[in-house]
C-alpha cells in the first residue's frame, strides 16, 4: 500500500535527491513536496475516471439558479474533480438513455428532475489508490520537482513523458478491470458495471 512519504519518496529519487523522512521536516525536499504534491494528486485523479475514485451521488437541486438552456440546475459535489455522466433517477445500469447535461463552474445542468451524478472525486487516502495510478502520480510528482530541486530542465521533459506514459497504460489496465459494483440508485441498489 501506498503512503503519501512513499510516493514523494519514489519522486524525489527519479530526479537525483534523497529521501525524505517525513513530510513535515524541515528539509527542502519536504517542502517542496508538500507544496506540490495535492496539485498533482489532483491533476492525475482528474486524468480518467478510476474505478478506485468514482462514486455516484445524488444532486441538490439549486432552486435560485436559473440556466439559459436547462429546466434544472444542480450543485455539484464539493469534492467532484471530474463530471463522468448524469443519470437518471431509477436508472438501471447500463440500460438507460444518456441524459444531456452541462457542467458550469459548480453547477450541473440538466432536465433530468432528479438527476444523480457519477464523477471521480477528490480521493485522499493513499492506500485506496491503484498501483499503477501511484506508478503515474509519481511521476507526475517529479515533473513538478524537477526544475526547484534538480535544475535540470531535462529532466521534467523526461519526468512528463514517463507520467504519460504510465498514465496511458494505468487508463487501460483501469478501464478493463472496473468490474462489477453496486451503486446506490433511488432507493434500491442496481448491479452495475461501471
Amino acid at each position: 500500500m501506498a503512503s503519501q512519504i512513499s510516493i514523494c519518496n519514489k519522486a524525489l529519487l527519479r530526479v537525483g535527491q534523497a529521501p525524505i523522512q517525513s513530510i513535515n521536516e524541515q528539509s527542502t525536499e519536504a517542502a517542496y513536496c508538500r507544496q506540490f504534491f495535492d496539485d498533482a494528486r489532483k491533476a492525475t485523479l482528474r486524468g480518467h475516471a478510476w474505478s478506485f475514485a468514482t462514486k455516484v451521488a445524488q444532486l441538490a437541486e439549486l432552486s435560485a439558479e436559473t440556466s439559459y438552456r436547462y429546466e434544472y440546475v444542480y450543485q455539484k459535489p464539493a469534492d467532484c474533480l471530474r463530471v463522468i455522466e448524469v443519470l437518471p433517477d431509477g436508472t438501471v445500469y447500463p440500460d438507460y438513455e444518456k441524459v444531456e447535461f452541462e457542467a458550469l463552474g459548480q453547477t450541473i445542468q440538466t432536465d433530468e428532475s432528479t438527476a444523480w451524478l457519477k464523477y471521480t472525486y477528490d480521493e485522499t487516502d493513499t492506500t485506496k489508490f491503484d498501483d499503477l495510478f501511484v506508478e503515474a502520480l509519481s511521476y507526475r510528482l517529479s515533473a513538478d520537482l524537477a526544475m526547484p530541486l534538480s535544475r535540470d530542465p531535462n529532466y521534467v521533459g523526461a519526468m512528463m513523458n514517463m507520467f504519460k506514459q504510465t498514465l496511458s497504460e494505468a487508463r487501460t489496465v483501469d478501464g478493463r478491470s472496473g468490474g462489477n459494483r453496486v451503486l446506490e440508485i433511488g432507493k434500491s441498489f442496481v448491479n452495475a458495471r461501471l
